[in-house]
């Protein structure tokens, strides 16, 4: 029997509640506006999820950042939860929105 060695927690990033409208559209996605309901520097929580499915690539619109790649990592309660590609700078985002 292999030992299980735990790997250490990584931190949850700050979330910040956030009332603004994003664009959405993928390849497999049809082009639709949805509030957010919060976002960090990792990712942000849509309040309708859609069609959306968890892997979906999505293209998302954020105010004064522009187009960032994004993918579906969870759906729950007609919501779904997205990670960026890249790290986002929050405050820059809050400041526009």
């Amino acid at each position: 029997m292999e030992s299980f060695t735990p790997r250490p927690l990584t931190p949850r990033a700050d979330r910040h509640t956030v009332g603004f409208d994003v664009d959405i559209e993928g390849p497999t996605t049809p082009a639709y506006r949805t509030p957010v309901r919060n976002v960090s520097a990792s990712g942000m929580l849509l309040k309708d999820a859609g069609v959306l499915q968890v892997g979906d690539v999505l293209s998302a619109r954020l105010p004064r950042l522009g187009p960032i790649v994004c993918r579906v990592v969870r759906l729950r309660a007609g919501e779904a939860g997205v990670k960026f590609d890249r790290a986002i700078a929050v405050a820059d985002l809050l400041a526009a929105a």
